[in-house]
């Protein structure tokens, strides 16, 4: 890898980690009953590969699931997300719940 494209790298990652931090202070003045499945997962700095990685599902699943593409997730499945996003069970099922209910209306 030639200098240039070390420095390039460096500059992305280092815009990457700023764009986290001023999206994680802004999910933080949202009361936490408006943030929907994908924006705990940003404000809790995580990426879906992450989430994947730690729940032990395939980043597919993860994906489909944050964005409402999976309409009867199961509870487990669930579970294991919030687990991995260190919110309580019942909290992530209400907002996965909330989304699924925006999607449809």
């Amino acid at each position: 890898m030639s200098t240039e494209q070390v420095a390039t790298a460096k500059l992305i990652e280092a815009i990457t980690e700023l764009v986290k931090v001023r999206v994680r202070e802004e999910m933080k003045s949202l009361p936490s009953g408006q943030l929907g499945p994908r924006e705990i997962m940003l404000a809790k700095g995580f990426t879906i590969s992450d989430v994947a990685a730690r729940s032990g599902l395939s980043d597919v699943s993860v994906g489909k699931i944050l964005r409402g593409q999976t309409k009867n997730p199961k509870p487990e499945t669930l579970n294991k997300i919030a687990r991995a996003l260190q919110v309580s069970e019942a909290d992530f099922r209400a907002a996965v719940a909330a989304m699924l209910q925006r999607t449809v209306a």
